[in-house]
């Protein structure tokens, strides 16, 4: 077994074989041979996980994936819970002054990714 080395968070189990399986026969990425573990947090809540695993605990790198969970007021709940996601990896004076737009810009640089569909 090989030690992990770096943590990606997902909403279900289907969402882990998706993205182990799915980028090992499409690309010919293994991420177990890379040290990469995908785990589902079956939900949505991330933030313990990065708090943890994170620059602010253990210093893993770490990605989430999560589903966009559009709405039909043509707005996506998944939006939301990046950008407050992202308020436990950034410090305050980085999001100062930062709209939405900007936010999730800022938090798919830090490994945080929304899908467009749930």
């Amino acid at each position: 077994m090989r030690c992990r080395r770096s943590w990606c968070g997902v909403q279900c189990p289907a969402s882990v074989a998706l993205g182990d399986g799915g980028c090992r026969q499409l690309a010919g990425v293994d991420f177990d041979e890379l040290g990469i573990s995908v785990c589902s947090v079956a939900g949505t809540n991330f933030a313990p996980y990065v708090t943890l695993l994170g620059e602010r605990g253990l210093r893993l790198p770490v990605a989430v994936v999560t589903d966009g969970d559009p709405t039909d007021e043509n707005t996506k709940r998944g939006e939301t819970r990046i950008v407050e996601l992202l308020t436990t990896v950034a410090q305050p004076a980085e999001l100062a002054g930062q709209n939405a737009a900007q936010q999730l810009v800022m938090a798919a640089d830090r490994g945080f990714f929304l899908g467009d569909h749930t």
